[in-house]
Protein backbone atom coordinates (compact mmCIF):
# COMPACT_ATOMS: atom_id res chain seq x y z
CA UNK A 1 0.00 0.00 0.00
CA UNK A 2 2.44 2.16 1.12
CA UNK A 3 4.71 1.92 -3.03
CA UNK A 4 1.21 2.65 -4.67
CA UNK A 5 0.68 6.10 -2.57
CA UNK A 6 4.68 6.89 -3.09
CA UNK A 7 3.85 5.99 -7.05
CA UNK A 8 0.62 7.94 -7.38
CA UNK A 9 2.23 11.23 -5.52
CA UNK A 10 5.58 11.53 -7.17
CA UNK A 11 5.49 11.19 -11.12
CA UNK A 12 9.54 10.56 -12.55
CA UNK A 13 11.21 11.18 -15.53
CA UNK A 14 14.77 10.07 -16.40
CA UNK A 15 15.61 12.19 -19.27
CA UNK A 16 18.36 11.59 -21.96
CA UNK A 17 18.40 15.18 -23.35
CA UNK A 18 21.17 15.25 -25.99
CA UNK A 19 24.46 16.67 -26.04
CA UNK A 20 24.21 19.98 -24.14
CA UNK A 21 22.31 21.78 -26.49
CA UNK A 22 18.89 22.03 -25.98
CA UNK A 23 18.42 21.84 -29.27
CA UNK A 24 19.52 18.10 -29.26
CA UNK A 25 16.60 16.94 -26.88
CA UNK A 26 13.39 15.50 -28.49
CA UNK A 27 10.02 16.57 -27.79
CA UNK A 28 9.39 14.10 -25.94
CA UNK A 29 11.96 14.95 -23.35
CA UNK A 30 11.36 19.00 -23.82
CA UNK A 31 7.62 18.11 -22.73
CA UNK A 32 8.51 16.29 -19.37
CA UNK A 33 10.90 18.77 -18.49
CA UNK A 34 8.14 21.16 -18.90
CA UNK A 35 5.92 19.15 -16.89
CA UNK A 36 8.56 18.75 -14.09
CA UNK A 37 8.23 20.68 -10.78
CA UNK A 38 11.62 19.80 -9.81
CA UNK A 39 14.63 19.51 -12.28
CA UNK A 40 17.76 17.47 -11.26
CA UNK A 41 20.89 16.73 -12.78
CA UNK A 42 24.63 17.96 -12.99
CA UNK A 43 24.80 21.73 -13.67
CA UNK A 44 25.48 21.89 -17.14
CA UNK A 45 22.65 19.71 -17.97
CA UNK A 46 19.86 21.65 -16.16
CA UNK A 47 20.85 25.40 -16.46
CA UNK A 48 19.15 25.51 -20.18
CA UNK A 49 16.15 24.46 -18.67
CA UNK A 50 15.83 27.10 -15.86
CA UNK A 51 12.27 28.57 -16.04
CA UNK A 52 9.76 30.47 -13.45
CA UNK A 53 8.33 28.31 -11.15
CA UNK A 54 10.80 25.58 -11.78
CA UNK A 55 13.20 24.35 -8.99
CA UNK A 56 16.62 23.34 -9.77
CA UNK A 57 18.75 21.15 -8.09
CA UNK A 58 22.45 20.49 -8.67
CA UNK A 59 23.08 16.37 -8.51
CA UNK A 60 24.18 13.16 -9.98
CA UNK A 61 24.97 10.80 -8.26
CA UNK A 62 22.49 8.20 -7.60
CA UNK A 63 21.82 7.76 -3.92
CA UNK A 64 21.51 11.74 -3.28
CA UNK A 65 18.97 12.22 -5.88
CA UNK A 66 17.04 9.13 -4.40
CA UNK A 67 17.28 11.72 -1.11
CA UNK A 68 16.05 14.79 -2.80
CA UNK A 69 13.03 13.06 -4.12
CA UNK A 70 12.07 11.64 -0.80
CA UNK A 71 12.51 14.99 0.66
CA UNK A 72 11.21 17.30 -1.74
CA UNK A 73 7.21 18.05 -1.97
CA UNK A 74 6.30 17.95 -4.97
CA UNK A 75 4.58 15.64 -7.94
CA UNK A 76 6.55 15.63 -11.11
CA UNK A 77 10.66 15.56 -11.27
CA UNK A 78 13.08 15.27 -14.17
CA UNK A 79 16.07 13.99 -13.68
CA UNK A 80 17.99 14.56 -16.37
CA UNK A 81 21.12 12.96 -17.45
CA UNK A 82 23.65 13.64 -21.12
CA UNK A 83 23.22 11.82 -23.97
CA UNK A 84 21.01 8.73 -24.69
CA UNK A 85 20.71 6.28 -21.06
CA UNK A 86 21.46 3.37 -22.29
CA UNK A 87 25.06 4.87 -23.44
CA UNK A 88 27.80 4.75 -20.81
CA UNK A 89 24.85 6.70 -18.65
CA UNK A 90 24.60 6.99 -15.21
CA UNK A 91 20.88 6.43 -15.80
CA UNK A 92 20.67 2.87 -14.72
CA UNK A 93 21.98 3.53 -11.60
CA UNK A 94 19.64 6.18 -11.02
CA UNK A 95 17.03 3.86 -12.21
CA UNK A 96 17.46 1.29 -9.66
CA UNK A 97 17.85 4.61 -6.40
CA UNK A 98 14.46 5.40 -7.38
CA UNK A 99 12.72 1.88 -8.28
CA UNK A 100 10.00 2.41 -5.54
CA UNK A 101 8.44 5.52 -7.73
CA UNK A 102 8.66 3.56 -10.86
CA UNK A 103 10.50 6.23 -13.20
CA UNK A 104 10.34 6.32 -16.82
CA UNK A 105 13.46 6.48 -18.71
CA UNK A 106 13.16 9.13 -22.13
CA UNK A 107 15.81 8.08 -24.50
CA UNK A 108 17.62 10.94 -26.03
CA UNK A 109 20.37 11.46 -28.66
CA UNK A 110 24.12 9.93 -27.94
CA UNK A 111 27.07 11.48 -29.33
CA UNK A 112 27.62 8.25 -31.01
CA UNK A 113 24.47 8.38 -33.29
CA UNK A 114 25.43 12.66 -33.61
CA UNK A 115 28.97 12.22 -34.74
CA UNK A 116 28.92 9.44 -36.57
CA UNK A 117 26.01 10.77 -38.80
CA UNK A 118 27.92 13.94 -38.70
CA UNK A 119 30.83 12.37 -40.48
CA UNK A 120 28.79 9.93 -42.76
CA UNK A 121 29.44 6.81 -40.81
CA UNK A 122 26.67 4.10 -40.24
CA UNK A 123 27.30 3.23 -36.32
CA UNK A 124 25.28 -0.38 -36.35
CA UNK A 125 28.68 -2.15 -36.99
CA UNK A 126 30.84 0.19 -34.53
CA UNK A 127 32.26 -0.92 -31.11
CA UNK A 128 31.49 1.40 -28.42
CA UNK A 129 33.75 1.88 -25.39
CA UNK A 130 34.26 4.31 -23.02
CA UNK A 131 37.65 5.88 -21.21
CA UNK A 132 36.18 7.86 -18.60
CA UNK A 133 37.83 7.20 -16.03
CA UNK A 134 39.06 3.33 -16.88
CA UNK A 135 41.64 2.02 -18.74
CA UNK A 136 41.04 0.71 -22.18
CA UNK A 137 42.76 -1.40 -24.46
CA UNK A 138 42.78 0.66 -26.80
CA UNK A 139 45.22 -1.24 -29.49
CA UNK A 140 43.35 -4.47 -29.06
CA UNK A 141 39.93 -3.11 -29.46
CA UNK A 142 40.85 -1.14 -33.18
CA UNK A 143 42.60 -4.35 -34.28
CA UNK A 144 39.32 -6.36 -33.54
CA UNK A 145 36.68 -4.24 -35.09
CA UNK A 146 36.14 -2.01 -38.61
CA UNK A 147 34.58 0.78 -36.56
CA UNK A 148 35.47 2.04 -32.65
CA UNK A 149 33.93 4.44 -30.99
CA UNK A 150 35.39 6.15 -27.84
CA UNK A 151 34.17 8.19 -25.23
CA UNK A 152 37.23 9.59 -24.14
CA UNK A 153 38.15 11.58 -20.99
CA UNK A 154 40.66 13.88 -22.56
CA UNK A 155 43.40 11.62 -22.94
CA UNK A 156 42.76 11.45 -27.15
CA UNK A 157 46.91 11.96 -27.71
CA UNK A 158 47.56 9.49 -24.67
CA UNK A 159 45.19 7.22 -26.81
CA UNK A 160 46.87 8.41 -30.30
CA UNK A 161 50.12 7.73 -29.52
CA UNK A 162 49.23 4.41 -28.45
CA UNK A 163 47.92 3.58 -31.76
CA UNK A 164 51.13 4.91 -33.39
CA UNK A 165 53.23 2.58 -31.25
CA UNK A 166 51.54 -0.52 -32.06
CA UNK A 167 51.67 0.11 -35.91
CA UNK A 168 48.33 1.81 -36.83
CA UNK A 169 49.69 4.96 -37.67
CA UNK A 170 47.77 5.32 -41.05
CA UNK A 171 44.33 4.59 -40.14
CA UNK A 172 41.81 7.26 -40.33
CA UNK A 173 40.40 8.93 -37.39
CA UNK A 174 37.64 11.39 -36.86
CA UNK A 175 38.01 13.25 -33.89
CA UNK A 176 34.55 15.59 -32.09
CA UNK A 177 34.77 18.29 -29.52
CA UNK A 178 32.12 20.05 -27.92
CA UNK A 179 29.93 18.26 -30.09
CA UNK A 180 26.25 20.09 -30.42
CA UNK A 181 28.25 23.56 -28.93
CA UNK A 182 28.45 26.83 -31.00
CA UNK A 183 31.98 25.58 -30.71
CA UNK A 184 31.82 22.34 -32.13
CA UNK A 185 34.94 21.02 -33.63
CA UNK A 186 35.07 17.86 -35.76
CA UNK A 187 38.76 17.08 -37.53
CA UNK A 188 39.62 14.36 -39.64
CA UNK A 189 42.87 12.59 -40.17
CA UNK A 190 45.40 9.73 -40.09
CA UNK A 191 46.06 9.07 -36.36
CA UNK A 192 50.17 10.16 -37.22
CA UNK A 193 48.58 13.41 -38.23
CA UNK A 194 46.36 14.00 -35.74
CA UNK A 195 48.65 12.52 -32.56
CA UNK A 196 50.32 15.64 -31.24
CA UNK A 197 47.40 17.79 -31.39
CA UNK A 198 45.40 19.41 -28.24
CA UNK A 199 42.14 18.46 -27.74
CA UNK A 200 38.88 19.19 -25.20
CA UNK A 201 38.06 17.15 -22.80
CA UNK A 202 34.75 16.83 -23.88
CA UNK A 203 35.64 14.70 -26.78
CA UNK A 204 34.50 11.80 -28.64
CA UNK A 205 37.00 9.88 -31.35
CA UNK A 206 36.23 7.41 -34.36
CA UNK A 207 38.59 4.87 -35.39
CA UNK A 208 38.41 3.00 -39.20
CA UNK A 209 40.07 0.04 -39.47
CA UNK A 210 38.86 -1.90 -42.92
CA UNK A 211 41.64 -4.87 -42.23
CA UNK A 212 40.43 -5.33 -38.92
CA UNK A 213 40.63 -9.16 -38.12
CA UNK A 214 38.27 -10.19 -34.79
CA UNK A 215 39.27 -13.67 -34.95
CA UNK A 216 40.72 -15.01 -31.62
CA UNK A 217 43.74 -17.40 -32.54
CA UNK A 218 45.00 -20.21 -31.90
CA UNK A 219 48.03 -21.64 -32.77
CA UNK A 220 49.97 -19.00 -34.42
CA UNK A 221 52.65 -20.11 -36.63
CA UNK A 222 56.10 -20.08 -34.98
CA UNK A 223 57.36 -18.15 -37.76
CA UNK A 224 55.39 -14.91 -36.23
CA UNK A 225 57.30 -14.47 -33.75
CA UNK A 226 60.75 -13.76 -32.59
CA UNK A 227 62.19 -16.10 -30.84
CA UNK A 228 66.34 -15.67 -30.59
CA UNK A 229 67.74 -18.05 -27.79
CA UNK A 230 64.55 -18.40 -25.51
CA UNK A 231 62.54 -21.39 -25.82
CA UNK A 232 58.55 -21.42 -27.06
CA UNK A 233 55.73 -23.11 -26.39
CA UNK A 234 55.56 -24.72 -29.93
CA UNK A 235 52.04 -24.35 -32.30
CA UNK A 236 50.39 -27.83 -32.06
CA UNK A 237 50.98 -27.38 -28.38
CA UNK A 238 50.05 -24.07 -27.80
CA UNK A 239 46.42 -24.81 -29.43
CA UNK A 240 45.42 -27.59 -27.13
CA UNK A 241 46.83 -25.39 -24.17
CA UNK A 242 44.35 -22.09 -24.89
CA UNK A 243 41.70 -24.88 -25.67
CA UNK A 244 42.42 -26.36 -22.54
CA UNK A 245 42.53 -22.77 -20.69
CA UNK A 246 39.28 -21.30 -22.12
CA UNK A 247 39.84 -17.77 -21.67
CA UNK A 248 37.09 -15.22 -21.64
CA UNK A 249 37.66 -11.68 -22.64
CA UNK A 250 37.59 -9.86 -19.24
CA UNK A 251 40.01 -12.06 -18.02
CA UNK A 252 42.92 -11.55 -15.59
CA UNK A 253 45.54 -14.19 -16.72
CA UNK A 254 49.46 -15.44 -15.57
CA UNK A 255 51.66 -16.73 -17.85
CA UNK A 256 54.26 -18.07 -15.73
CA UNK A 257 57.54 -19.09 -17.32
CA UNK A 258 56.20 -17.02 -20.50
CA UNK A 259 59.20 -17.00 -23.06
CA UNK A 260 58.71 -15.81 -26.03
CA UNK A 261 55.25 -14.57 -25.34
CA UNK A 262 53.39 -16.77 -28.25
CA UNK A 263 50.94 -17.93 -25.50
CA UNK A 264 50.64 -14.43 -23.93
CA UNK A 265 50.21 -13.31 -26.85
CA UNK A 266 47.50 -15.86 -27.98
CA UNK A 267 45.86 -15.18 -24.16
CA UNK A 268 45.93 -11.47 -24.85
CA UNK A 269 43.61 -11.76 -27.95
CA UNK A 270 41.36 -14.25 -26.48
CA UNK A 271 41.09 -11.78 -23.10
CA UNK A 272 40.74 -8.66 -25.24
CA UNK A 273 39.55 -6.61 -22.45
CA UNK A 274 41.26 -8.22 -19.72
CA UNK A 275 45.02 -7.71 -18.60
CA UNK A 276 47.72 -10.63 -19.62
CA UNK A 277 50.47 -11.11 -16.84
CA UNK A 278 54.14 -12.02 -18.91
CA UNK A 279 56.26 -13.55 -15.81
CA UNK A 280 59.37 -14.28 -16.59
CA UNK A 281 62.97 -13.87 -14.99
CA UNK A 282 65.20 -13.79 -18.32
CA UNK A 283 65.89 -10.09 -19.54
CA UNK A 284 66.09 -11.32 -22.97
CA UNK A 285 63.13 -13.63 -23.31
CA UNK A 286 60.89 -10.14 -21.63
CA UNK A 287 62.37 -8.17 -24.41
CA UNK A 288 61.47 -10.26 -26.96
CA UNK A 289 57.78 -10.63 -25.36
CA UNK A 290 57.46 -7.01 -25.64
CA UNK A 291 58.98 -6.63 -29.43
CA UNK A 292 56.31 -9.56 -30.16
CA UNK A 293 53.27 -8.25 -28.50
CA UNK A 294 53.89 -4.82 -30.55
CA UNK A 295 54.39 -6.29 -33.60
CA UNK A 296 50.53 -8.24 -33.59
CA UNK A 297 48.92 -4.99 -32.02
CA UNK A 298 48.53 -6.71 -28.40
CA UNK A 299 48.20 -3.72 -25.75
CA UNK A 300 47.28 -5.94 -23.12
CA UNK A 301 50.03 -7.85 -21.65
CA UNK A 302 52.07 -6.60 -18.87
CA UNK A 303 55.54 -7.83 -18.83
CA UNK A 304 56.89 -8.83 -15.20
CA UNK A 305 60.74 -9.17 -14.73
CA UNK A 306 60.91 -11.83 -11.80
CA UNK A 307 60.58 -15.20 -10.41
CA UNK A 308 57.21 -17.21 -9.44
CA UNK A 309 56.16 -17.08 -6.62
CA UNK A 310 57.63 -14.03 -5.72
CA UNK A 311 56.72 -12.20 -8.60
CA UNK A 312 53.03 -12.83 -8.25
CA UNK A 313 53.20 -10.65 -4.52
CA UNK A 314 51.34 -7.70 -6.22
CA UNK A 315 49.60 -8.95 -9.11
CA UNK A 316 45.76 -8.78 -8.65
CA UNK A 317 44.27 -12.46 -8.34
CA UNK A 318 43.77 -14.61 -12.00
CA UNK A 319 40.69 -16.03 -13.90
CA UNK A 320 43.52 -18.23 -15.66
CA UNK A 321 46.97 -19.53 -15.29
CA UNK A 322 49.12 -20.90 -17.33
CA UNK A 323 52.38 -22.20 -16.06
CA UNK A 324 55.13 -23.27 -19.06
CA UNK A 325 58.29 -22.96 -16.87
CA UNK A 326 58.43 -23.07 -13.26
CA UNK A 327 62.69 -23.36 -12.61
CA UNK A 328 61.92 -26.16 -9.83
CA UNK A 329 59.20 -24.03 -8.39
CA UNK A 330 56.07 -25.50 -9.32
CA UNK A 331 54.47 -26.44 -5.29
CA UNK A 332 55.51 -22.94 -4.54
CA UNK A 333 53.53 -21.33 -7.05
CA UNK A 334 50.21 -23.59 -6.92
CA UNK A 335 50.49 -22.69 -3.31
CA UNK A 336 50.67 -18.91 -3.57
CA UNK A 337 48.24 -18.98 -6.57
CA UNK A 338 45.66 -21.08 -4.13
CA UNK A 339 46.46 -18.54 -1.28
CA UNK A 340 45.44 -15.69 -3.26
CA UNK A 341 42.52 -16.36 -5.12
CA UNK A 342 41.00 -17.99 -2.00
CA UNK A 343 41.82 -14.41 -0.31
CA UNK A 344 40.09 -12.95 -3.02
CA UNK A 345 37.21 -15.92 -2.94
CA UNK A 346 37.92 -16.02 -6.85
CA UNK A 347 38.11 -19.22 -8.66
CA UNK A 348 40.73 -19.94 -11.46
CA UNK A 349 41.74 -22.52 -13.99
CA UNK A 350 45.33 -24.03 -14.54
CA UNK A 351 47.01 -25.41 -16.85
CA UNK A 352 50.30 -26.98 -17.02
CA UNK A 353 52.63 -27.96 -19.64
CA UNK A 354 55.20 -30.64 -18.86
CA UNK A 355 57.71 -32.13 -20.86
CA UNK A 356 59.54 -34.26 -18.15
CA UNK A 357 58.11 -37.33 -16.28
CA UNK A 358 59.28 -35.47 -12.83
CA UNK A 359 57.28 -32.81 -13.42
CA UNK A 360 54.21 -34.80 -14.52
CA UNK A 361 54.50 -36.99 -11.69
CA UNK A 362 54.99 -33.89 -9.45
CA UNK A 363 51.79 -32.36 -10.80
CA UNK A 364 49.63 -35.66 -10.69
CA UNK A 365 50.99 -35.34 -6.22
CA UNK A 366 50.44 -32.19 -5.84
CA UNK A 367 46.95 -31.16 -7.31
CA UNK A 368 45.25 -34.01 -5.03
CA UNK A 369 46.56 -32.57 -1.88
CA UNK A 370 45.81 -29.08 -2.82
CA UNK A 371 42.37 -29.91 -3.44
CA UNK A 372 41.93 -29.52 -7.18
CA UNK A 373 38.84 -30.03 -9.28
CA UNK A 374 38.61 -31.49 -12.69
CA UNK A 375 41.78 -32.48 -13.14
CA UNK A 376 42.26 -33.54 -16.69
CA UNK A 377 45.88 -35.05 -18.52
CA UNK A 378 46.37 -35.26 -22.00
CA UNK A 379 49.49 -36.14 -24.13
CA UNK A 380 50.34 -34.49 -27.26
CA UNK A 381 52.99 -35.61 -29.67
CA UNK A 382 52.80 -33.97 -32.77
CA UNK A 383 55.22 -34.06 -35.99
CA UNK A 384 55.98 -31.63 -39.01
CA UNK A 385 56.78 -32.62 -42.62
CA UNK A 386 60.71 -32.10 -42.95
CA UNK A 387 61.77 -32.02 -46.95
CA UNK A 388 64.47 -33.89 -47.71
CA UNK A 389 64.74 -34.01 -51.99
CA UNK A 390 62.21 -35.13 -53.40
CA UNK A 391 59.98 -36.53 -50.48
CA UNK A 392 58.60 -34.85 -47.16
CA UNK A 393 59.12 -36.76 -43.83
CA UNK A 394 57.73 -36.43 -40.62
CA UNK A 395 59.89 -35.58 -37.90
CA UNK A 396 58.53 -35.84 -34.70
CA UNK A 397 58.57 -33.10 -31.61
CA UNK A 398 58.84 -33.58 -28.45
CA UNK A 399 55.95 -34.86 -26.25
CA UNK A 400 54.34 -32.74 -24.07
CA UNK A 401 51.44 -33.28 -21.53
CA UNK A 402 49.11 -30.37 -20.99
CA UNK A 403 47.32 -30.83 -17.46
CA UNK A 404 44.53 -28.69 -16.60
CA UNK A 405 42.73 -28.21 -12.95
CA UNK A 406 40.39 -25.99 -11.36
CA UNK A 407 40.33 -24.65 -7.95
CA UNK A 408 37.11 -23.00 -6.58
CA UNK A 409 37.02 -20.21 -3.77
CA UNK A 410 33.20 -18.98 -4.19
Amino acid sequence: MEDTVIKDKKNIVIAGIGLGNPETATLQVINAINAADVIIGAARMIEPFAAEGKKLISEYRADKIAEIVDAEDAEHFAVLVSGDPGLYSGAPAIAEALAKYEPRVLPGVSSLSYMCSAVGQAWNDAEVISAHGRSINIASEVRRNKKTFILTDGNISTLLHTLQEYRFGCLPVYIGERLSYPEETIVSGTVNELADGEYDKLAVMLVINEKADERILAGIADEKFERGNVPMTKREVRAVTMSALKIQPESIVYDIGAGTGSVSIEAAMAAYRGTVYGIEVNPEAIDLLQKNAHAMAVDNIVAVTGSAPEALEELPAPDFVFVGGSNGMLEGIIDALVEKNREARRDFRLVINAVSMETIAKSVTMLSTKKALKIEYTQIAASRTRSVGDHNLLQAQNPVFIIKAEFRFK
